[in-house]
């Protein structure tokens, strides 16, 4: 470990073993990042966890580009949030000159970011090129069809890009939990879900699959602070009732 404070360094200038590595020692009162330990100099770093010049974090590990509970701060995060959209940017046409497909699926819990990271990343997108397909809650036919039928009418065609805000996946968790399914319904998915997804790998579409998770202290004051629309069937525990959109308007809450 690297030396600090006055003992910092051996009494003849030499460095030690630990003083090649450059790390930061404990902090001094005023906070400071000191710099790091070099053939007996001292090694002092900031109690605020700030890194000194090598660039490596204090004792609360965070970097000087962190922000509030270890997240990046506002003008990082969108320096570089803008160079990702440029290279998405960059992406979008080479989709377009190569005729190549491309399917993101995004799922996740609740609150968890996935409808915000979805609008960061189509912000710059030419919309008849990158299409955000967000369906609604099965009709009646639909509920006749194969389950997988109602995605595929809308898989890209050669040179797009298609973003499912939530997918085939419902059947693994909210048709599930809900009681939209059957068993023996949710046992066929879990058989034929990686059957379709090579299908469509081996047809050439380019498979992407992102899962969004949110700790429960953070989900519970989003859904409370904005008027949710939830599906809930009119008999949870029946297969094949009928869908209904609740807000928390129709349930007399304002």
């Amino acid at each position: 470990m690297a030396g600090s404070g006055a003992d910092g360094g051996s009494k003849n200038g030499k460095a030690k073993p630990g003083d090649k590595t450059g790390e930061a020692g404990p902090g001094d009162s005023n906070g400071k990042a000191g710099r790091i330990s070099r053939g007996g100099k001292t090694g002092r770093s900031g109690k605020d966890g700030k890194a000194g010049r090598s660039g490596k974090a204090g004792k609360d590990g965070a970097s000087s580009g962190s922000g509030k509970n270890g997240g990046l701060k506002r003008p990082l995060y969108e320096k570089e949030l803008f160079r990702l959209q440029a290279e998405l940017v960059k992406l979008q046409e080479w989709v377009r000159a190569e005729r190549a497909r491309i399917v993101v699926v995004f799922e996740g819990r609740d609150a968890a970011g996935k409808g915000s990271t979805i609008k960061r990343v189509t912000q710059f997108l030419n919309p008849r090129i990158a299409q955000i397909v967000a369906l609604p809650a099965p009709t009646e036919r639909e509920q006749t069809e194969w389950y997988f039928q109602r995605y595929i009418r809308h898989l890209p065609a050669g040179g797009h890009i298609v973003l499912f805000d939530r997918s085939w996946y419902n059947r693994a968790g909210v048709e599930r939990v809900m009681g939209f399914c059957t068993k023996e319904e949710y046992g066929r998915f879990l058989h034929q879900c990686p059957l379709f997804e090579r299908m469509l790998v081996e047809d050439g579409i380019l498979l992407r699959k992102y899962w969004f998770s949110v700790s429960d202290e953070e989900q519970q004051p989003t859904p409370a602070a904005r008027t949710r629309c939830s599906c809930t069937p009119t008999s949870p525990r029946r297969h094949g009732t009928s869908w209904r959109a609740t807000t928390s308007a129709a349930r007399g809450s304002t």
